[in-house]
């Protein structure tokens, strides 16, 4: 049998760390007592960060709006701020500016067996700035992002 003996020094940190929370949960408790400046800071903060949160939610919901549009007018549909709702930065959530929807590539009968190269097809999803994946073939992948009007023959 073996034992271990974990030593990580002194605390310090921790102490600091807990000393910090206990300061500021007396200072939100004495909130009454504030000085008055203090407190329509405060004031002003919370109404700046309710303005930029209802901002956000507005631009999710006009995304949304022009994204079902979109898709019927200049299919496959256009995404302003695609990565908006990604796992990615803060400053990388609004890049690009817009995006096409790429939609789904039509399965072959054999479609019930795995697919070739090991790989799982991925969801359709909106264009985003993650490194894509290399072109098995090597040649340069044609992309076509303007909007066209195309003639159907009758």
């Amino acid at each position: 049998m073996h034992y271990v003996w974990l030593y990580e020094g002194p605390q310090w940190k921790a102490k600091a760390m807990a000393a910090a929370v206990v300061a500021g949960i007396f200072a939100v408790v004495l909130f009454p007592l504030w000085p008055m400046v203090m407190r329509q800071g405060v004031w002003y903060l919370s109404v700046g960060l309710m303005i930029l949160l209802g901002l956000f939610f507005a631009m999710a919901i006009f995304r949304l709006i022009l994204f079902c549009v979109t898709v019927f007018v200049v299919p496959p549909g256009l995404w302003l701020f695609p990565n908006l709702f990604e796992d990615v930065g803060v400053i990388d959530s609004f890049k690009p500016l817009w995006g096409w929807q790429e939609t789904k590539k039509k399965k072959s009968k054999k479609a019930s067996g795995p697919v070739p190269g090991g790989k799982e097809a991925t969801p359709a999803t909106a264009t985003t700035t993650a490194t894509p994946a290399s072109n098995p073939s090597g040649g340069p992948v044609k992309r076509n992002l303007t909007p066209q009007v195309e003639e159907v023959p009758e």
